[in-house]
């Protein structure tokens, strides 16, 4: 889905809930980044964010490995990476049965 198909169905849900509003695609747009600007601020600091019938996003530390490079000039020399945050969502239960 395109960022305006989202905007487009975001703005015919809130039209369905509230029909005394009118509800634009600018202001669609603007609800979808708050949103989206909440669920980063609050996985930035290392919280986690459910949304119901999707699923949980959060961070998690993936280890930095060790080993020997096999190939190349290098061969034989010892390296280590370093430990990365990546962002992981986990799917709601609901959703995976669905899908």
């Amino acid at each position: 889905m395109t960022k305006p198909e989202l905007t487009k169905a975001v703005k015919e849900v809130l039209e369905g809930l509230f029909p005394e509003v009118k509800v634009t695609n600018v202001k669609a747009e603007e609800l979808i980044s708050g949103v989206a600007t909440i669920i980063a601020e609050e996985v930035k600091q290392g919280g986690s964010v459910t949304i119901p019938g999707l699923g949980t996003v959060k961070t998690k530390v993936k280890k930095g490995r060790s080993g020997t490079i096999n190939f190349g000039p290098s061969k034989g020399q010892k390296y280590k990476t370093e430990d990365a945050t990546v962002l992981t969502i986990t799917t709601d239960k609901t959703l995976a049965e669905q899908l």
